[in-house]
C-alpha cells in the first residue's frame, strides 16, 4: 500500500483543524470566565450598580455573573480535554503542569484582589479548584502515554 503526499497533507490538515477547534473552545471558556470575574469584580466595587443596569439582570448579580463563569468553566474543561488529546507527547507534558497549577494561580489572584474574604467575587471559582486540580493531575499521568497519532518517541 502506497501513501501519497496528498493523503498525508489531508490527514495533517484534518488533525490541525480539530486541534484549532478544541483550542478555540478552551479559549472561549477562559474568556467567559475572565469576563464573568471582571464584571463581578466591577459590580462588587460599584456596590451592585453594574448588574442592575444590565439587560439580562436576573436579580442577584451572582446569578448573572455566576452563570457566565460556570458556562466558561464547562467550556474550558471540555476544550482542554479535546485540545490535550490532539497534542504531541511533548505538548502534553508542557500543558499538564500548567493545568495542574493554574488553580493555585487563580487563588493567588483572588487573594490579591479580594483578600481572605471567601464569600467574595471569586468564591464561585473556588468550586472549580478541586476538579481542575484533579484534571491536571490525571492529564499529567496521561501525558506520559504516547498519543495514537504520534509516531515513535
Amino acid at each position: 500500500m502506497k501513501i501519497s503526499l496528498e493523503q498525508i497533507t489531508k490527514a495533517a490538515a484534518s488533525h490541525d483543524r480539530k486541534k484549532v477547534y478544541w483550542k478555540t473552545v478552551a479559549l472561549i471558556g477562559f474568556s467567559l470566565i475572565f469576563t464573568g470575574l471582571g464584571f463581578a469584580t466591577i459590580d462588587d466595587l460599584t456596590n451592585g450598580r453594574l448588574a442592575s443596569s444590565m439587560p439580562l439582570h436576573m436579580g442577584d448579580p451572582y446569578d448573572t455573573f455566576g452563570l457566565i463563569i460556570m458556562v466558561g468553566i464547562v467550556f474550558s474543561i471540555v476544550g482542554l480535554i479535546g485540545w490535550f488529546q490532539r497534542l504531541s507527547r511533548r505538548g502534553r507534558m508542557i500543558m499538564a503542569p500548567i493545568i495542574l497549577f493554574a488553580p493555585a494561580g487563580i487563588c493567588s489572584i483572588e487573594a490579591l484582589v479580594a483578600g481572605p474574604f471567601v464569600h467574595g467575587v471569586f468564591a464561585i471559582c473556588m468550586m472549580a479548584m478541586l476538579p481542575l486540580s484533579c484534571l491536571g493531575l490525571v492529564l499529567w499521568f496521561v501525558a506520559g502515554i504516547p498519543s495514537r497519532d504520534a509516531g515513535p518517541i
